[in-house]
Order: C-alpha cells, then sequence, then structure tokens
C-alpha cells in the first residue's frame, strides 16, 4: 500500500508540470516553423536532443525537490499528466502551438515524445539506487 503523501507534495509537481509545459510551449513558439513541421531534418534534432534534456531535467527535479531519484516515478507521472491535460486543452481549443495543422501536429508529437522518454527516464531510475 503507497502512504499518502501531504497535499503540498501533489500541488508542487502539478505546479511544475504546468511550467515545464509553459516553458515548452514558449520555446515551441519561439522556434516555431523552422523546427516544428514533418519531414523537417531539424525535428529529428530536436528529438535527439531531448535524450540527455529529459535525463538532466529528471536529476534536476528531483535534487530540488529533495526526492531521490530512485523515488521520481510518482512526481513525474504527475508532472506529466498535468502537462498533457494542458497540451490536450491547448491542441483541442487553441492555436498556440502554432498557426498550421503541420505545425501543430509536430509540436504536440514532440510533446508526447518528451513525455513518453521522462516516463521512461523515471521508471529507469526506480530500479537504481538513490
Amino acid at each position: 500500500m503507497m502512504n499518502a503523501k501531504p497535499l503540498r507534495y501533489y500541488l508542487t509537481f502539478i505546479g511544475l508540470g504546468i511550467a515545464l509545459w509553459l516553458s515548452f510551449l514558449i520555446v515551441i513558439r519561439l522556434i516555431g516553423p523552422t523546427v516544428f513541421s514533418t519531414g523537417n531534418p531539424l525535428l529529428l534534432v530536436a528529438y535527439l536532443l531531448s535524450l540527455p534534456l529529459v535525463w538532466l531535467l529528471t536529476i534536476l527535479i528531483a535534487r530540488l525537490t529533495g526526492i531521490p531519484t530512485n523515488e521520481m516515478l510518482v512526481p513525474i507521472a504527475i508532472i506529466d499528466f498535468s502537462a498533457l491535460l494542458l497540451d490536450g486543452l491547448a491542441v483541442g481549443f487553441t492555436d498556440l502551438y502554432g498557426p498550421t495543422h503541420d505545425q501543430i501536429a509536430a509540436a504536440a508529437a514532440y510533446l508526447l515524445w518528451g513525455v513518453g522518454l521522462t516516463l521512461i527516464c523515471a521508471v529507469w531510475l526506480s530500479y537504481r539506487k538513490a
């Protein structure tokens, strides 16, 4: 059975999910069609650069919050679902990711990739010693 955590624990990671989503939204808006269009070789570069970035970001969040790295699966899941909910709203009801369907699709796919990577990273870290 899982121990109940205080509300502040959950709110911290929900807040981080919102902040990270907003940060990535700003980056996506700044580099926009230069990177986020299907078939663009720079999109592949962005995907590849995500691998070390996700790793570093997960470690940084663990250090900043004082959570051992092998206990980051639940915090990352909370961060991810918070960001995914905002992503769903943004893709479904706005043009925040860009003016064209191609740009929106490429940006949303990239965000899904990032969520998948963070979860894989957190699962892997959960099997390691703190």
